[in-house]
């Protein structure tokens, strides 16, 4: 069981996480926080698990969707940081969030 899952990489040869590692990252608090679940329970209950950070910011009490623009990228930062990797890189080779 060790195929990888979920986060699709943009750029080849980025570093991809395994179920396995997925899952230590979902349980690990350090990583994933409360704030992290009330995103992913937000678009697992849109249709087809798809909404806009407008949306997702009214259903999580946001007046404005800059706090939920930010949420994705800390969350990846955190990850970046417990495995020490870089998974995403602009073309002329900065992170990209």
């Amino acid at each position: 069981m060790s195929e990888n899952f979920g986060y699709r990489a943009f750029d080849e040869g980025v570093r991809q996480f395994t179920i396995e590692e997925w899952l230590e990252i979902l349980q690990d608090s350090e990583i994933t926080k409360a704030k992290d679940w009330e995103l992913i329970d937000v678009i697992f209950q849109s249709e087809n698990y798809v909404s806009n950070a407008t949306e997702i910011g009214k259903r999580l009490g946001y007046s404005r969707h800059n706090p939920v623009n930010k949420m994705p990228a800390n969350w990846v930062k955190r990850m970046e940081k417990k495995h020490d990797v870089k998974l995403s890189f602009t073309e002329n080779g900065k992170p990209k969030y």
